[in-house]
């Protein structure tokens, strides 16, 4: 097993936010940790609330420094296919607010973006 004061979540999404883990350097669940976006404009605290060391990552925000989304949560599972590849499953879960439904469109692009980004990076098809 890991030294729980090195792990730290697979950095398997291209662009995805910076983090700052909340205390002593620790990942697990209960875990809260500070994100930053879009080059340190927008700033999410989070908490995790799944972990499995290797496997699988959850979080849900607990605040955010932009008023986008009531709720917003992602979960990263990695299973394995083979004996040298994996399958990555990527959810992400969001309520917008009235100005995050405005913003709908362009946050679509942005997800198609970097979901299309992560396939190219990876090879995935």
């Amino acid at each position: 097993m890991a030294d729980p004061d090195r792990r730290r979540p697979a950095r398997v999404v291209p662009h995805h936010p910076t983090d700052h883990v909340d205390g002593p350097p620790r990942y697990g669940v209960d875990t809260t940790r500070t994100a930053r976006a879009l080059g340190g404009a927008i700033v999410f605290r989070e908490r995790i609330f799944g972990w499995e060391e290797g496997r699988r990552h959850s979080f849900y925000v607990l605040q955010a420094s932009v008023p986008l989304f009531r709720r917003f949560a992602e979960d990263y599972l990695l299973e394995p296919t083979g004996e040298t590849s994996c399958r990555l499953t990527w959810t992400i879960a969001t309520e917008p607010r009235g100005l995050g439904r405005l913003a709908n469109p362009a946050n679509r692009l942005l997800l198609s973006t970097l979901f299309r980004d992560t396939r190219q990076q990876y090879s995935i098809h």
